[in-house]
């Protein structure tokens, strides 16, 4: 890990690593440096003890340090950075993670120290201090923010005016609560006056809906008041959401949920990884020529009602219908405004506060369609990315689904055609599974089915479930020598023999069905009533 952690750090900066607190203690002693980044698992001295060192020792109180711990969860980071840590970063995690916040850390540590120069410089230093502050900030790739004690913005950077859309006139001066009022009360606000009230320092993460964006916010509380390091994490958290998604609706999948319902969880989730969108199925008919039904959980029965029965073809009556006949997605960024579509298919859209939509076709393994999603936006405008995800997304879990159903129903079928076969036939048939010993001998073998016409002729009643010796207990060990060669070897057998134990005469065909420890036996054989009469009888 330490290599590891060199190898990458290296590319931007000069790194001295060391295996434990009191050899780093050691090495700081001997030459100046900018950064500590510490595991907290340590021998001889922990990166807690390290830093405690560090902080109480007047000559590298101020040197930031990240601790880097396998022990996930605000209370461990609160335990880090009120220890005195500048940041706690929980493994596992990635490159871009680590580099992004030795950066910030280091970024900030300037900042720190350009404002303790600037206290002890004369007017015209300081100002130049300012200027060359503000250019630093500006190159960074994160937010950065600064609020005095009444909550004013007193610094921006550019990324801050990019991020809002608010000009730096309209945020200096100003409130945060008075230029987000929306935020008051939400987990921001709570985080952000904790880390003043309690003067320490704060990390979370925070999802913004109106914006639909997902923010890591690293708080910095002073006696001034308090610093803002904000870094989108937009992407990394949507694809956390949606492999948890994945995952739950793959499991109600697996374990045998009704369709209906896993296509309505489908839509659920959708709804749930983009707030303020909905999203329903339209399913078609047999011949995929009509919508015969709809999954829409997020909407009133009227729209069931208003699009079962809308016909498939080149007509262009509504973006599912076409997205279908076409296979591919069809998008309407202005349903009110774009005369393509039915205008029956258009007002029903309005009617349900549909302003625009993105249909995609719900394939098969052949391609054939089993339906459309269609995601709903309340407002007339294109899909983000992100939307686009989502319904490639919907599509392959609804996609699962369906198979599962056409497979289960093949399969159900295809028991039937066994199950009527197996008790048709005039045969006596059944299937074994062979047990051997530790040495690899056959012993015995358990009769795992059995059709009425082995019942029947062999007067084996209810042998299902149970072994031959139990039902034969003198068999002829020959019996159980060759199911065991059949078992071994995977090649089938016919052979005739006299079983005295049953006093009948067997032309048993005994062949492999799984190997190594099943195998079925098809057999033809005679039973002896009396000394001068033979009747011919069929059993496996």
């Amino acid at each position: 890990m330490r290599d590891y952690v060199k190898r990458l750090l290296s590319q931007r900066y000069e790194v001295e690593t060391v295996s434990d607190g009191l050899a780093a203690l050691e090495a700081i002693a001997q030459r100046p440096l900018d950064l500590v980044l510490s595991d907290v698992m340590m021998p001889r001295l922990d990166g807690f003890g390290l830093l405690r060192e560090l902080r109480t020792n007047p000559q590298t109180k101020n040197i930031p340090v990240i601790l880097l711990s396998a022990r996930a969860g605000e209370e461990a980071r609160i335990e880090g950075l009120e220890a005195g840590a500048d940041d706690y970063l929980t493994k596992p995690f990635s490159a871009r993670e680590l580099l992004a916040r030795v950066e910030a850390t280091l970024k900030l540590a300037q900042l720190r120290k350009a404002a303790a120069q600037q206290e002890q410089t004369l007017r015209v230093e300081a100002q130049a201090a300012k200027d060359s502050l503000e250019s630093l900030l500006a190159r960074i790739d994160d937010q950065f923010l600064a609020l005095d004690r009444q909550w004013r913005y007193t610094y921006v950077n550019d990324h801050v005016t990019e991020v809002t859309g608010i000009n730096r006139e309209n945020l200096l001066g100003k409130s945060l609560w008075e230029v987000f009022p929306n935020i008051v009360g939400t987990q921001f606000d709570i985080e952000v006056r904790r880390a003043v009230a309690e003067q320490t320092p704060v990390q979370f993460e925070y999802f913004y809906p109106k914006w639909n964006r997902w923010f890591e916010n690293h708080v910095y509380p002073s006696a001034d008041g308090v610093s803002i390091i904000v870094t989108e994490i937009t992407d990394r958290k949507q694809a956390e959401l949606m492999l948890v998604e994945q995952k739950r609706l793959l499991e109600l999948i697996a374990t045998g949920t009704a369709l209906d319902d896993c296509l309505a969880a489908v839509c659920l989730a959708i709804a749930q990884l983009s707030p303020g969108i909905r999203a329903c199925f339209l399913l078609t008919d047999a011949q995929g020529s009509t919508f015969s039904r709809s999954i829409t959980p997020d909407f009133p029965p009227s729209l069931q009602q208003g699009v079962k029965g809308l016909p498939i073809n080149e007509l262009c009556i509504g973006t599912c219908g076409e997205a279908v006949y076409r296979g591919q997605p069809i998008a309407c960024t202005d349903i009110a405004n774009d005369d393509r579509w039915s205008p029956n298919w258009r007002e029903l859209c309005i009617a349900h506060g549909v302003l625009a939509c993105h249909s995609s076709p719900v394939l098969g393994a052949e391609r054939w369609p089993f339906g459309s999603l269609m995601l709903c936006f309340s407002e007339a405008r294109n899909p983000t990315d992100w939307e686009y995800q989502l319904a490639e997304f919907g599509t392959q879990i609804a996609s699962i689904a369906f198979e599962r159903d056409r497979a289960n129903f093949a399969l159900r079928e295809s028991e039937q055609k066994y199950r009527s076969l197996f008790e048709s036939i005039d045969q006596g048939f059944c299937l074994i599974e062979v047990l051997f010993d530790a040495a690899g001998k056959p012993f015995n073998y358990r009769f795992l089915e059995v059709n009425a016409a082995f019942e029947q002729q062999s007067g084996l009643v209810d042998a299902t479930g149970k072994t031959v010796l139990e039902l034969v207990p003198n068999l002829e060990p020959q019996w159980l020598e060759v199911a065991g060669q059949v078992a071994r070897s995977g090649e089938s057998i016919r052979y005739e023999a006299h079983v005295i134990s049953m006093n009948c005469f067997l032309i048993p065909t005994c062949f492999p069905v799984v190997r190594p420890v099943r195998i079925s036996l098809q057999c033809c054989l005679s039973i002896l009533p009396s000394a001068n009469a033979v009747k011919p009888i069929s059993l496996s």
